[in-house]
């Protein structure tokens, strides 16, 4: 796949490899198939109701409303400059709603993840140029600055949606679990008939009996609820529904002191 293919993607400096990791916990397993992994999406949808998330023509109607308040909230925002009390106020609506828009897109994700109509076509993809388009829109977002430290280079066989989907879920997650300013490590490496993209941080870490349960839909950590970190615990459900239905999978090992890494495996080309 050509840059072209990818626009937007940046081009970052790669350092020599990291260490390897041994993994300590793993997602529930898949065989790789993405009509399983759908299923499997489908079963998790059964069990607690007609739908794991909302229906697309729901979000659609929730978005709609949602973007002109955003939207209005910032015009706003640019003629009250002078009055410190509405500037306050609308801070709060356009962050807020900001918020909003990103479940919505997390619940929209979800929906297309259980359609019948989801394009997992694999190809050739170099992963460095997923990688760093992705790290240039964390980073374009990331209010806390965590320097992101890129390593390592090879080539995928897989769906690059797909690919750029979970990744992009497990690197918001290390900006959002460690503290601000502090670097977050991505090393890519082939291991055997494999490519590995490991994400790492210093942050909150995971607690042990989480392990597999961070992995199902709408499941917060124990670490994260008691840091009082807010979501709708989707965005590792979602990563590894992305990577199940392009042959891939995840998991994760906590060290000790503090800090996460996780494992994005998918085939190598």
């Amino acid at each position: 796949m050509s840059g072209r293919d990818l626009a937007g993607m940046s081009s970052f400096a790669r350092k020599s490899a990291a260490k390897r990791m041994t993994p300590s916990s793993k997602a529930p397993a898949t065989n790789g198939s993405g009509i399983e992994e759908r299923n499997g999406l489908a079963a998790h949808a059964s069990s607690g109701g007609q739908h794991a998330g909302l229906p697309s023509g729901v979000i659609h109607e929730l978005r709609t409303p949602l973007t002109s308040i955003h939207g209005y909230a910032q015009v706003l925002q640019r003629n009250v400059r002078d009055n410190p009390r509405a500037t306050s106020a609308l801070n709060v609506v356009v962050r807020e709603s900001a918020r909003l828009s990103a479940m919505l897109a997390s619940l929209s994700e979800l929906a297309e993840l259980q359609s019948d109509d989801l394009v997992t076509t694999p190809m050739e993809v170099e992963a460095h140029q997923i990688v760093d388009g992705v790290v240039h829109e964390v980073q374009r977002r990331d209010a806390n600055a965590h320097p992101i430290e890129i390593a390592g280079e090879g080539t995928a066989c897989c769906n690059p949606t797909l690919l750029s989907q979970a990744f992009l879920h497990v690197l918001t997650n290390a900006t959002r679990f460690s503290p601000e300013g502090s670097p977050i490590s991505v090393t890519i490496a082939r291991n055997g008939d494999v490519l590995e993209i490991d994400v790492g941080d210093r942050g909150i870490g995971i607690d042990p009996d989480d392990g597999s349960r961070i992995y199902l839909p709408f499941e917060r950590g124990a670490t994260a609820r008691q840091a009082g970190i807010r979501g709708l615990g989707l965005g590792l459900f979602l990563a590894r529904a992305a990577l199940g239905s392009t042959g891939g999978q995840i998991e994760h090992q906590t060290h000790e002191g503090g800090g996460t890494t996780f494992r994005l495996t998918v085939p190598a080309a």
